[in-house]
């Protein structure tokens, strides 16, 4: 299993973004993203389905916080800094 070094930090800042980890707070938002882009996603994230549900959203989440505690993958939130409003995420993983 490779890691990461360094423990990356859990809140980056941009004028108009702010990346964060994600929490359980963000499952019902996070499922609403997902049933709205998945056309677009399910061709490139294995993980994308039709049937994608509340409790997909919920694993994705405890495995975002599992893999950030062991240090192989550091999985962000996307929001914009002004308005709060979730717009994505994104990730660093470990080679």
């Amino acid at each position: 299993m490779h890691v990461f070094q360094r423990l990356c930090p859990p809140l980056i800042e941009t004028p108009r973004l702010r990346l964060r980890t994600f929490t359980q707070n963000d499952i019902v938002t996070l499922h609403a993203a997902v049933k709205e882009s998945s056309c677009e996603l399910q061709p490139f994230l294995p993980w994308c389905h039709p049937d994608y549900n509340l409790t997909d959203a919920e694993d994705w989440i405890r495995f975002t916080q599992e893999t950030w505690t062991q240090r192989r993958q550091f999985a962000f939130a996307v929001e914009c800094k002004h308005s709060g409003r979730f717009v994505g995420g994104c990730g660093l993983d470990s080679p």
